[in-house]
């Protein structure tokens, strides 16, 4: 059996210090990056891989220890402002509090870079990841639902959040929402609800990559099932829609919806059920689909971190998706099981 190609035989073939060569392999901002490519490099062409159970070791102990040991920068990259950015996606501030709880375990600390601030530019932002060694960034969702973004990619490790970017087409961390979607009509169908309605915000169908409205249609066929999408949410409009296709069933993005139901004169949930389809922390009475934003956030590092530990820059030929699956959440707008 040949003896197992070990991280000095790197080192002594190269000439550098195990150390160094166990760094670079980590993809420490600390070792320059032609030492790092260059380390990757060789460990490819003699077919080094890590020993798993080393590794599984290596974890273990740097968990135990009291305190996380910095390693490096990662860049938050938002195209818009803050308070665009909270109108647009509620849901932002626990996907980024996942993602920086993450890092922290992971040694990394995370900074914000917002393109929609005076001053800022992409050639200004480029300048700074540079000043300042980042080496990989993170994409929030963009204000522009099918945006596009110009910064050095072929020396960066990039992870985008959500279906927003698609110029350049880099790794994705989202949630399932075709499987969410799903499961919110199966659960209606289970309590016997036969006339179902969809209301939903045009912009959220665009956001997910219409693969919300795309579970509908395809419950649609043979079903009740009746889709309205809107670029303003108006109260009479909705009313009269939701009277029209005499519904007993209803799936929304807002809370107050409820509100406006009873108003009219319809009980909920005993005649009719009410249902969201992207539940916030704060909306406890809306039964629906609670989106794991925080765990969005942490899948999101994890992919990042994995791309800078083993040297991978540069955008990719084959990009991936990695789907977080959303829950039920059970609430009091629809009938008891």
């Amino acid at each position: 059996m040949n003896p197992r190609l070990t991280q000095k035989n790197i080192a002594d073939q190269l000439g550098l210090h195990v150390t160094t060569v166990s760094k670079a392999l980590k993809g420490d901002l600390r070792i320059a990056e032609a030492t790092r490519l260059m380390v990757n490099k060789k460990a490819t062409e003699l077919g080094y891989a890590p020993d798993p159970y080393l590794t599984s070791l290596a974890s273990y102990r740097k968990s135990q220890r009291s305190k996380n040991i910095y390693r490096a920068t990662i860049g938050w990259v938002f195209n818009h402002d803050r308070q665009t950015n909270m109108a647009i996606f509620p849901g932002y501030s626990d996907i980024l509090q996942g993602a920086r709880k993450r890092a922290q375990c992971l040694g990394y600390r995370i900074d914000e870079f917002w393109l929609g601030e005076k001053g800022m530019t992409e050639k200004r932002l480029a300048a700074i990841l540079d000043a300042r060694r980042i080496d990989g960034v993170i994409i929030a969702p963009q204000s522009n639902v099918r945006g596009s973004l110009s910064l050095p990619w072929q020396r960066l490790a990039a992870v985008s959040i959500g279906h927003t970017l698609v110029k350049p087409e880099l790794p994705i961390v989202a949630t399932d929402h075709f499987r969410a979607m799903t499961s919110l009509l199966e659960i209606l169908r289970a309590r016997n609800y036969r006339r179902i309605g969809i209301s939903m915000w045009r912009q959220d169908n665009e956001r997910m990559d219409r693969r919300a409205y795309s579970a509908f249609m395809a419950h649609s066929e043979g079903q009740d099932i009746v889709i309205d999408l809107y670029d303003v949410l108006d109260r009479n409009y909705f009313i009269d829609w939701f009277t029209r296709n005499r519904l007993d069933a209803v799936v929304v993005r807002s809370s107050e919806i409820i509100g406006w139901l009873r108003a009219a004169g319809y009980a909920v949930p005993d005649k009719v059920g009410v249902v969201g389809y992207t539940l916030s922390d704060e909306e406890t009475e809306l039964s629906g689909i609670y989106h794991s934003h925080a765990r969005v956030g942490e899948l999101a590092v994890d992919r990042l971190a994995r791309m800078l530990q083993f040297g991978e820059r540069g955008l990719p030929d084959c990009s991936e998706r990695l789907l977080v699956s959303a829950r039920w959440r059970e609430g009091c707008t629809v009938r008891s099981v």
